[in-house]
């Protein structure tokens, strides 16, 4: 095992563990290392209700993590359909201007997701109320950064001139 984005727990050498749900999230194809696995898989914020992490006396279940363990519990369905949105606005014009410079550069950040949960139920099918629960999250994220630099009408044009040549 190898560090998760170089983050240590209770002074351990990197080696953690995580786990979504009871199931690892350490390892992957590829030898991909901890921080790789977590950021595939990991669920939304707004997905998860709890989560842990354990630095010392953990269970036996968890031994295999030298420096500690993170533990995640995923949302789930119930009887009342319940859910939930949110966005994370930044853009240039709520940014202030740097001090020492002359313009904003482009600037444009968009975190936005959903959630939903409840019973299955499908009329006159199936009634899944007691038995049956879904919950689905989804979260998006938009990010542009940039100069908002332009070529002034002073600035050199050249002109691109092809030349074919043949031998014979």
């Amino acid at each position: 095992m190898s560090t998760a984005g170089g983050y240590h727990i209770g002074g351990g050498n990197g080696a953690l563990g995580v786990s979504l749900d009871g199931s690892s999230m350490v390892g992957g194809k590829n030898g991909a290392d901890v921080g790789d696995a977590a950021a595939r898989f990991s669920p939304s914020v707004e997905a998860l209700s709890e989560f842990t992490v354990e630095s010392s006396g953990f269970k036996a279940e968890s031994g295999h993590a030298s420096g500690g363990t993170i533990s995640f519990v995923a949302k789930s369905g119930t009887n009342q359909f319940h859910g939930s949105a949110f966005e994370f606005l930044r853009n240039t014009d709520l940014d202030a201007r740097p001090f020492f410079a002359a313009t904003r550069q482009i600037y444009k950040q968009n975190n936005f997701g959903v959630t939903a949960g409840g019973p299955v139920y499908i009329p006159k099918l199936y009634n899944g109320m007691n038995k049956t629960f879904f919950f689905a999250s989804y979260e998006g994220f938009r990010n542009r950064v940039g100069a908002n630099t332009a070529p002034s009408p002073a600035f050199p044009r050249r002109k691109c001139t092809t030349a074919i040549s043949a031998t014979g």
